[in-house]
């Protein structure tokens, strides 16, 4: 078994491009990252430095998280919100240049907190639109998008296996998949041991 550390919620006295080193340091040889960049579209600079802190560390990064919005805000992805498509959008373009630099081909697509002047069934349809784009852009190098249930967030509408499951029977796709984050999922209500 190997341990994935998430260095976007620990390590960060570092700044991002130390810590793929200190990951290294403490014994670990895997990373993962929400979006570690201060933009939905980094310059290939940036991409390249990432890339280059990981390979100097001798690190692999095996997931990485869509550009969600302002996460220290509270936000929790904007794949469900129709306004910012092209900025989810910009940021899939993104990620493809990160997951080629790196080799990463896991990425997580967090779904969106709802929009309370929005419809629900508008956000529904703009988080399906923007989920199939995603597994199409990364389908090409065998990269897989998970949709994960989050706790903690009120607003967050997918909290079980089965809202997630929804999601993906609307998308359709082989590539887009439950993320099982066994955590989230018991602290909902969930029965881990039953979903397994």
């Amino acid at each position: 078994m190997r341990y994935t550390v998430n260095a976007s919620i620990m390590l960060t006295d570092l700044p991002v491009l130390e810590r793929p080193a200190a990951v290294a340091r403490a014994g670990f040889s895997a990373v993962e990252f929400w979006w570690p960049f201060p933009t939905t579209t980094p310059s290939e600079r940036e991409i390249e430095d990432f890339a280059r802190s990981l390979e100097d560390a001798n690190v692999q990064l095996t997931g990485l998280n869509f550009f969600a919005g302002d996460m220290s805000a509270g936000e929790r992805g904007v794949l469900s919100h129709p306004t910012r498509t092209d900025e989810f959008r910009r940021g899939v373009d993104s990620l493809v240049r990160v997951a080629r630099a790196t080799g990463c081909r896991a990425f997580n697509a967090l779904h969106g907190n709802r929009l309370p002047d929005v419809p629900v069934a508008e956000q529904d349809d703009a988080a399906v639109e923007n989920l199939r784009y995603a597994a199409d852009a990364v389908a090409v190098f065998g990269g897989t998008v998970l949709v994960e249930p989050l706790s903690g967030a009120s607003t967050y509408p997918l909290r079980t296996a089965a809202d997630v499951m929804a999601v993906l029977d609307r998308v359709d796709c082989p590539n887009v998949k439950l993320l099982a984050d066994f955590y989230h999922l018991a602290v909902n209500g969930e029965d881990v041991e039953a979903l397994i």
